[in-house]
């Protein structure tokens, strides 16, 4: 991944998607600033496929969600859901590790 890329999936995509996602303040965003590519990576490698799929698509390669909904055989609604479920456990699974780090 490029930096930019890396950037764009830290933080600023996870936060974008729906009204109900979790909103992060300026103290966790600067620690989340601090986590590796390896590390991202890996996390992203964690989620459940679908999850892992859209997320993928959406965010690294930029594929917008109606031709992710067509190569996946989903509707729209569900590439979206899937999005925005994907981008809720990388913040819980980031958060509870930055929590065990920093007790």
């Amino acid at each position: 991944l490029n930096k930019a890329t890396r950037q764009k999936i830290q933080w600023t995509t996870l936060d974008t998607y729906h009204e109900d996602s979790i909103n992060i303040g300026d103290e966790e965003e600067n620690l989340y600033a601090n986590i590796n590519e390896e590390t991202l990576l890996g996390y992203i490698a964690q989620l459940p496929e679908g999850y892992r799929l859209v997320f993928n698509m959406y965010v690294i390669d930029e594929i917008p969600h109606a031709k992710i909904a067509k190569r996946l055989g989903i509707s729209i609604s569900t590439s979206k859901s899937q999005l925005f479920k994907a981008r809720k456990a990388l913040k819980e699974t980031i958060t509870n590790s930055i929590k065990l780090s920093y007790g």
